[in-house]
């Protein structure tokens, strides 16, 4: 059953080469960021290949992926903004174990 539902090989190789442009482009104009979008149009392509053949014609094909990239990116936007990463220094201050915090002088090696 897995393997009829799956992508043939060659054809999903052939939607990557033509569409992938279009996927991280879109994912960096919505995210900002070159990392996220390539993680976000890894994850566009993965759900591409795990759809198998309910996609018909090219231009559906062009569609759902612009759609999920979409929808992707600012996924991922969301996910980021929840979790917002603090700075070594930052964390240190908030833990109190930033030695000048505690008064106590730090000789810095160049």
């Amino acid at each position: 059953m897995r393997a009829q539902m799956a992508m043939d090989v060659d054809e999903f190789r052939r939607l990557i080469g033509t569409h992938q442009r279009m996927v991280f482009s879109l994912a960096l104009r919505i995210t900002g960021e070159y990392t996220l979008a390539e993680e976000v149009a890894q994850d566009v392509f993965l759900e591409l290949h795990r759809s198998g053949d309910r996609l018909f014609s090219e231009a559906h094909i062009r569609f759902w992926l612009r759609r999920v990239a979409v929808h992707r990116a600012t996924d991922a936007l969301r996910r980021r903004s929840l979790r917002p990463e603090a700075t070594a220094e930052e964390w240190l201050e908030e833990q109190h174990l930033r030695p000048e915090a505690a008064g106590t002088p730090v000789a810095v090696q160049t």
